[in-house]
C-alpha cells in the first residue's frame, strides 16, 4: 500500500523534502530443542526501505527452561547486539539490549540501549 502523502504539500517555502516509503520485512527461525532445559532459535531478518539498501540480521538465541532467554544479533555491516530476556508467562516477556557499533558510525557513537516490555499473541510450543 502506498502513501502520497508529502512534507511539502501545505508548505510554500519548499526547504523541506520527504515522504513516506514502503517497509518489507520478511523473517523466518526455527525452534530445536537441545536438551530438557536448553531450546536453541535461530532466525534471520531481511529489512528493505528504498532507497537504501537490504538489511540483513542472523540471530541466535538460547532458552534456558522456557523462561529466561539471551541472544546475540548480527546486522551485517553494522552492529552486534547482545540481549538477555525473561518470560513472565505465555504472553508477556521484558529483555534488555545492547547494540556495540561496528561501521563507521562508531566514531559516533558506542552503541544503543534498548528496554522491552513485549506481547506475544501465541507463544510456539
Amino acid at each position: 500500500m502506498s502513501s502520497s502523502f508529502n512534507v511539502t504539500d501545505d508548505l510554500d517555502n519548499g526547504l523541506l523534502f520527504g515522504g513516506l516509503t514502503n517497509h518489507f520485512f520478511l523473517g523466518g527461525g526455527y525452534i530445536k530443542e537441545l536438551s530438557s532445559d536448553f531450546d536453541l532459535e535461530p532466525s534471520i531478518l531481511l529489512m528493505y526501505a528504498q532507497p537504501a539498501p537490504i538489511v540483513i540480521d542472523v540471530m541466535t538465541k538460547v532458552i534456558y527452561k522456557d523462561y529466561i532467554w539471551s541472544a546475540v544479533s548480527y546486522r551485517l555491516g553494522d552492529a552486534l547486539s547482545l540481549f538477555v530476556g525473561y518470560d513472565i508467562n505465555d504472553q508477556f516477556y521484558i529483555a534488555y539490549g545492547h547494540d556495540f557499533v561496528t561501521s563507521e558510525l562508531s566514531s559516533a557513537t558506542s552503541g544503543s540501549n534498548e528496554f522491552k516490555l513485549g506481547f506475544r499473541f501465541l507463544k510456539p510450543e
